[in-house]
């Protein structure tokens, strides 16, 4: 049933707390543990680009994290690690294949939100 509503990886609160520069109800999550995600989700997206980079083994092994890397697009501080990881991912002939049945699977708000970032220019 949830695949049907197309709601199965929706954007996470403390990814949209983040961008929205606090404007977002505050969520009741201690200090540390926003300190974690700051420091593990630039070093996982940098672990995720460096084994796709190594091959083509590699970079289906780290497809599966696609579904988790693609909402970390909201952030502006992680936004060019996060397309250089999808851009890795797209050359790949199975790890593209598995992206588009994702983006396809779940187009809003994930494809329209990498549209709109793509097609915007920002200084």
């Amino acid at each position: 049933w949830r695949q049907g509503r197309g709601n199965v990886v929706p954007v996470c609160d403390d990814v949209k707390q983040m961008t929205s520069g606090g404007e977002a109800q505050p969520i009741e999550e201690s200090r540390e543990e926003v300190a974690f995600l700051h420091v593990t989700a630039p070093r996982a997206i940098s672990v995720l680009h460096i084994l796709a980079k190594l091959s083509d083994h590699h970079c289906a092994l780290t497809t599966p994290a696609m579904r988790h890397i693609w909402p970390l697009l909201e952030n502006v501080e992680w936004r060019q690690d996060v397309l250089e990881l999808l851009m890795e991912w797209s050359q790949r002939s199975i790890s593209a294949k598995a992206m588009v049945e994702f983006a396809g699977r779940y187009p809003d708000p994930h494809l329209h939100k990498l549209l709109e970032i793509v097609t915007t220019e920002i200084k």
